[in-house]
């Protein structure tokens, strides 16, 4: 058995950092291992179609589904169905992250170039940024909601 090595009356620290941390890891290491590199006989790397075809679906699935978030979001009734909406606007925010993430996969495994790779990041980060906005002011919302 583990023994507790706290002091008493110490209180049990905040892992959600860790934990997002760890989930980022290993959501890097699975894309990663889905999307490898192929050499050729001449030594030079090789990116079967498969794979770029792959990606860019998955890119486009995620435009949708933060397309899909946003709206439902905003289709909910804030007064009565306010942990919905929050619910909705935290999944457009992992999804933004999510497209960010394959973008720079992307850049890493050389499908695209650095001035694309800065164009699709720099279209993605002010939809992230006012999802954030959004989800902030109506965090605040529901607080006051939750109080009264």
């Amino acid at each position: 058995p583990v023994r507790d090595r706290r002091p008493p009356g110490r209180t049990t620290p905040d892992l959600t950092p860790v934990i997002r941390k760890l989930q980022q890891c290993v959501i890097n290491a699975f894309v990663e291992q889905l999307l490898y590199d192929k050499v050729k006989d001449d030594g030079k790397p090789h990116f079967p179609k498969s794979q770029t075809f792959h990606l860019c679906a998955e890119l486009q699935d995620c435009a949708v589904r933060i397309l899909k978030g946003c709206e439902a979001a905003n289709g909910r009734y804030f007064e009565t169905e306010y942990e919905e909406r929050l619910k909705d606007l935290d999944g457009v925010l992992i999804e933004c992250q999510t497209m960010e993430q394959l973008i720079n996969l992307s850049y890493g495994r050389k499908y695209i170039t650095g001035d694309q790779c800065h164009y699709w990041a720099e279209l993605v980060r002010p939809v992230r940024q006012k999802a954030f906005n959004w989800r902030k002011s109506d965090g605040n919302r529901a607080a006051a909601l939750r109080e009264a």
